[in-house]
């Protein structure tokens, strides 16, 4: 196994640990929160991580973007399944009634739907949805506007992160943009 794909890999069960260990050293208290929290930040930390390797196209690095992606989404399942076991208790109907009524519960739910398709797109079977994995700019500035919204009264660190998201959309399709202008502007 390449070291960097083991790198990857440790990367990735260190996080369960400390998810485990942080969820056992706060048990007494709103351990739901403390789930939700984990959860949603590290699938936010290994889409970031898969988006920085995707877009400054580091040597030696082709499969972990990949990689890094499967485990974001592996993070957002257990995100949206403890919300749905948990708070909606199993039931659809409460969980549709408050993703059409929340902008918080909207922008996961549209987040997770992205993710989802992703994911699939990322596996030879499903080549034909291929073009989905353009959106990841997209899907990384839904999370932290999903991140912005979870907190009560977002302070300095949830802005920062919704502008790093803002920004990479733009790094990333900044050329394309200046592209399609110039283009225009030659006919």
């Amino acid at each position: 196994m390449n070291k960097k794909i083991f790198f990857a890999y440790m990367v990735f069960f260190t996080s369960l640990f400390y998810t485990s260990f942080m969820l056992y050293k706060n048990y007494k208290s709103d351990i739901l929160a403390e789930l939700y929290f984990y959860t949603g930040i590290f699938a936010m930390i290994f889409t970031a991580f898969s988006l920085l390797l995707s877009l400054f196209k580091f040597k030696g690095c082709k499969k972990l973007p990949r990689l890094f992606g499967i485990f974001a989404f592996m993070w957002a399942f257990l995100h949206l399944s403890s919300y749905f076991i948990f708070s909606k208790q199993l039931s659809f109907s409460k969980l549709f009634n408050s993703i059409f009524t929340y902008n918080i519960e909207f922008s996961g739910f549209i987040s997770f739907m992205l993710m989802s398709l992703m994911f699939l797109a990322s596996f030879s079977l499903f080549k034909s949805i291929k073009i989905v994995l353009k959106m990841g700019y997209v899907l990384f500035v839904l999370i932290c506007i999903h991140y912005f919204l979870s907190a009560k009264i977002p302070n300095l660190w949830h802005i920062s992160i919704l502008f790093l998201s803002i920004f990479l959309l733009y790094l990333r399709y900044k050329n394309d943009l200046i592209n399609k202008i110039y283009k225009q502007g030659n006919k």
